[in-house]
């Protein structure tokens, strides 16, 4: 996916934005491997979809690029 991580919502936990909306991913620190990141830069994230017992889905992001949008 491409787009934004708007804010960050919890420890490893950031809201990704992009044309179509929004939801939850979780970034290890060290997926980013020294990427600056705001909610300016435009990022592809890849993952795995996560649904857990009474939670929303969410992403657990396997690899993060900057990105042109």
């Amino acid at each position: 996916m491409r787009g934004y991580l708007t804010k960050q919502v919890g420890p490893e936990k950031y809201m990704f934005s992009d044309s179509t909306g929004e939801i939850r991913v979780e970034i290890e620190r060290e997926d980013f491997r020294g990427l600056k990141v705001d909610n300016k830069t435009g990022v592809e994230v890849t993952g795995e979809v996560e649904k857990d017992f009474m939670e929303s889905i969410e992403i657990d992001v396997e690899v993060i690029t900057a990105a042109p949008i």
